[in-house]
């Protein structure tokens, strides 16, 4: 039997759990009057009540399972039939059919269809669940009964006009969505974007790619010798590329392996320097490097070399707060309520 099947045989049992609730509650109320059948039929009624109520609940649970599992796979269908219908459109259909349609046909009609059973089985199970409340409701209250059917009777026919009304306006609300979405869609496929600065950011944990030690300073720029040989001072790695063989063509391994922290943070410093942006985002850059490093580095890479530049430094060394414009500090939130 398929998983998505006899969604509405759980639709029925689930209808009827719930209908019968009301008949076993009758007879808690006869037990309670001193009318009892036999000896052990209030524990009979009990575990009724509770095998009635595991039944509903779990036969609901079935039925919307089921017939949701079935709505994913309509939708899935239908949007890959979208899809394709949309790669073979030609030019002139693509002009006719916007990019907005299409998304809304992806996105709500698609997703209608696919919600069509569940609300195909709220329709007769709600009829037939009235049904039973009125047989039900017979035998207590015998024609009194005919007054609730005539209330309710009365409350659909003058609730047709109102539900004219409601699709009148979902029809309208629909358009207005359709509209908002096809403009959204034209705005952002249409739209201009003009970059007029750049940033450059410093992780505190150096990323390093596999290849030469220029090769990462550089980063697919263009070689400028005197740029560079001052980037290397700034950094203070003049003196680290004359321990090394190769000097700067020395191969950092995978993920910088070959290198000390303090190196791979000096050669990612570099980098973001050699790219000359703006503005400069150093995220605790000088955690990894003894104290003696950081304080050449801060005089020389922030203090000389982005002395021009708009830089927002993340640091926990206080000694380097007072060469700022501005300083924000952060609190734990423990402390803020003292």
């Amino acid at each position: 039997m398929p998983l998505e099947g006899d969604h509405g045989v759980f639709a029925f049992l689930k209808t009827l759990s719930l209908s019968a609730g009301p008949l076993l509650l009758n007879y808690f109320i006869k037990i309670g009057q001193g009318k009892e059948a036999f000896k052990y039929e209030k524990y009979v009624i009990t575990v009724s009540l509770c095998l009635l109520k595991i039944l509903e609940s779990l036969s609901q649970r079935q039925w919307f399972f089921r017939t949701r599992l079935i709505g994913l796979k309509v939708r899935s269908m239908l949007t890959a039939a979208i899809y394709r219908k949309h790669l073979r459109l030609l030019n002139v259909a693509k002009r006719k059919y916007s990019c907005g349609e299409i998304i809304n046909h992806v996105t709500v009609d698609a997703y209608r269809i696919g919600e069509f059973l569940i609300w195909f089985h709220q329709t007769w199970t709600t009829s037939l669940q009235l049904c039973l409340a009125l047989i039900i409701l017979i035998h207590p209250i015998k024609l009194a009964t005919m007054e609730s059917l005539v209330v309710i009777v009365l409350t659909v026919i003058c609730k047709a006009p109102t539900t004219k009304l409601q699709h009148k306006f979902q029809s309208k609300l629909m358009a207005a969505q359709d509209g908002r979405l096809k403009a959204c869609s034209e705005a952002l496929m249409s739209m201009k974007v003009e970059v007029s600065g750049s940033i450059s950011y410093v992780s505190q944990i150096a990323w390093i790619q596999t290849g030469t030690i220029r090769e990462n300073i550089l980063f697919t720029s263009a070689m400028d010798d005197l740029r560079y040989r001052e980037t290397l001072h700034r950094c203070s790695l003049v003196k680290d590329l004359e321990l090394f063989p190769c000097g700067d063509m020395t191969e950092t391994g995978e993920k910088g392996v070959n290198l000390s922290g303090g190196q791979k943070q000096r050669i990612q410093l570099a980098r973001v320097l050699y790219q000359n942006a703006d503005i400069y985002l150093l995220n605790d850059p000088f955690s990894v490097v003894d104290a003696h490093t950081a304080t050449s580095l801060f005089n020389e890479y922030v203090m000389e070399a982005l002395s021009e530049k708009i830089v927002l430094l993340v640091t926990h060394q206080v000694d380097f707060l007072p060469a700022f414009h501005c300083c924000l500090v952060s609190v734990p939130s423990f402390n803020r309520g003292l």
